[in-house]
């Protein structure tokens, strides 16, 4: 989720039209998408919220640049809906993580997926470069994948809401995972 949230924010000046507009609108919807999170996150709990909210990110930038093509535009819409949806995903990662984790290794786990999270950061302007030197398309295709592919992804891990911190690396393994083939104890 990273790589959609920060390239469709550095990719923003690229969209055509007026560059400020848009880094000003692509900041602005951040705010009404946190409030979605919020009210998903309470409706429907972290894991689902996580994955309805990263598809639909996914979605809106995969089908971005075929919005250019039929008007700039739509394809401005279509990047600024994207940007809505990315800041809620981003936001409940740091929900869940601090939720799956017990209490000794909290940090290190925060510390941990931040770096990967960072990761991504850093690949992002490559994959814009791409979209420079190969396709304008490629960039969007790659971010929307990769974003779909992580929402899913989102699905197999524990729903955490309501749910007691773990305070031990027992309690941690023995969350409920939804498609887990071990027996409940």
């Amino acid at each position: 989720m990273n790589m959609c949230f920060y390239g469709l924010s550095l990719n923003s000046p690229n969209l055509g039209g007026n560059r400020y507009v848009n880094a000003f609108v692509a900041s602005a919807v951040e705010i009404p998408g946190q409030f979605l999170c919020y009210v998903l996150v309470k409706k429907i709990g972290c894991r689902k919220s996580y994955s309805l909210m990263g598809v639909a990110c996914g979605i809106f930038t995969l089908i971005t640049p075929f919005m250019q093509t039929v008007s700039q535009l739509a394809g401005v819409v279509c990047a600024m809906i994207a940007k809505f949806f990315s800041g809620g995903p981003f936001t409940v990662l740091y929900l869940i993580t601090g939720d799956l984790f017990p209490t000794m290794l909290r940090t290190q786990s925060y510390g941990a997926c931040s770096f990967m999270g960072r990761i991504a950061s850093i690949i992002v302007p490559y994959v814009l470069y791409l979209g420079k030197t190969v396709h304008f398309a490629l960039p969007y295709i790659v971010m929307g994948t990769i974003g779909v592919i992580s929402a899913m992804a989102g699905l197999l891990l524990p729903e955490t809401t309501g749910q007691p911190l773990p305070k031990t690396l027992e309690e941690a393994r023995l969350q409920d995972r939804p498609f887990s083939c071990r027996s409940k104890q």
